[in-house]
Order: structure tokens, then C-alpha cells, then sequence
């Protein structure tokens, strides 16, 4: 059997609008594009000051070549959100594009959920309702998935996390919004997908 352990699929332009409650949507996270053609992931019509990069497989030089026309004042040089293949989106498309690579199974990241809580620090609250935004959509992508796709929750770390304990070196996540009585280093039978903690460098707890 082979794996792709290191799969990202990309959020959309809405994702965090559609998977958040109306009463929070004012909080939900978007890609806009400015004057110039670059995605950037924006809170309440404004920048948060990170791109949402598309990136090419085997195209090393594109995250380089973005940066350096934006900083020459340039239009935006690379692929567009809405001319992406299905498959950067969509997880059975993926799935199909996988067994078409000879794999059999993938596991997928959020790939603009790596980026944003990491680098730009927004608060604790608009971080919880973007969090909850993937992960019931990553609910419904392993629901659908057949066993043959694997899609990583994201939660936050912080030094004021309910229940944390510098005795005893547990500490519980701040943001989920899953269906999870607590999170440790195994999440728990009734926890549905496996949680990616931000804290500086993400990393992951598997069920």
C-alpha cells in the first residue's frame, strides 16, 4: 500500500464562510484578490498580511518569483484561485488524481490553515472560528472518504489553554471545534480526525 502523507488541499475562497455559523460569519477568513491580482487571505475585507499562495508542483522557483514582482510593484505572475484544477480543491478528484499516481490512500492538510494562525497571530477568538471552519469540513471529507482519505483537523496551543498544568505536563488545545471531550497526546475515541496543533511549528496527534 502506498500513502501520501503530505497531501494539502486548498480552502476556497468562502470555505471559512460556508462552514460558519452566521452568528460568527463576520470572523470567517476569505481569499480576495487586490488591485494587482494577488490572493490574499483578508478578515473583514482587509489583508491579514498573508498571501494565499498557490503553489505548482515542481515549479521550486514560483513562491520566489511571486514575492519579488509583487515587491517591484508587478502584476500577479501566478495561477489564479478560480483557474485552479478541480483537484487542488475538491478530495475525490484528489483521491482520483492519487490512484492515477499509483497511490492508494492520502492524508490532507489544510494548505492556507498551515500558513495564517502560525504567521499572523490573529486573536484567539477569530483563530477558534476559522479552526472549527476546516475541521467540519474535514469531518465531512473523512465521512465521505471511505476510509482512503485522511484530512487533519488544526487547533491552537496557548499558555492560558483550559486545563493547563505545568505539573503534570498536560495541557488541553484553546480552539477546536470539534466534537472532542479533550485533546492530549492521543485525541481520543471521540475525537473523528486527527488535530495539527499550531504553536509555533505545527505538528500532529493521531487518534
Amino acid at each position: 500500500m502506498i500513502i501520501d502523507a503530505d497531501g494539502h488541499l486548498f480552502e476556497g475562497r468562502d470555505l471559512w464562510e460556508r462552514y460558519t455559523p452566521a452568528a460568527e460569519r463576520d470572523l470567517a477568513l476569505s481569499v480576495r484578490d487586490d488591485s494587482r491580482g494577488y490572493p490574499w487571505i483578508t478578515l473583514k475585507g482587509e489583508s491579514i498580511g498573508r498571501i494565499a499562495w498557490v503553489t505548482v508542483p515542481g515549479h521550486f522557483d514560483y513562491m520566489g518569483e511571486v514575492v519579488s514582482a509583487w515587491r517591484q510593484g508587478l502584476p500577479y505572475p501566478g495561477a489564479s484561485y478560480d483557474d485552479l484544477p478541480l483537484d487542488y480543491f475538491d478530495p475525490k478528484a484528489r483521491l482520483s488524481s492519487a490512484e492515477g499516481w499509483g497511490v492508494d490512500e492520502v492524508v490532507l492538510y489544510p494548505q492556507a490553515g498551515l500558513l495564517w494562525d502560525r504567521f499572523t497571530g490573529v486573536d484567539l477568538q477569530t483563530a477558534r472560528v476559522n479552526m472549527a471552519a476546516w475541521n467540519r469540513r474535514a469531518v465531512e471529507i473523512a465521512q465521505d472518504g471511505g476510509g482512503r482519505i485522511h484530512p487533519v483537523g488544526i487547533s491552537r496551543w496557548t499558555a492560558t489553554s483550559p486545563g493547563r498544568s505545568t505539573n503534570s505536563g498536560n495541557s488541553q488545545p484553546a480552539v477546536c471545534g470539534l466534537p472532542c471531550s479533550r485533546l492530549s497526546w492521543s485525541t481520543g475515541s471521540d475525537c473523528p480526525i486527527p488535530i495539527m496543533i499550531a504553536c509555533g511549528v505545527p505538528f500532529v496527534i493521531w487518534a
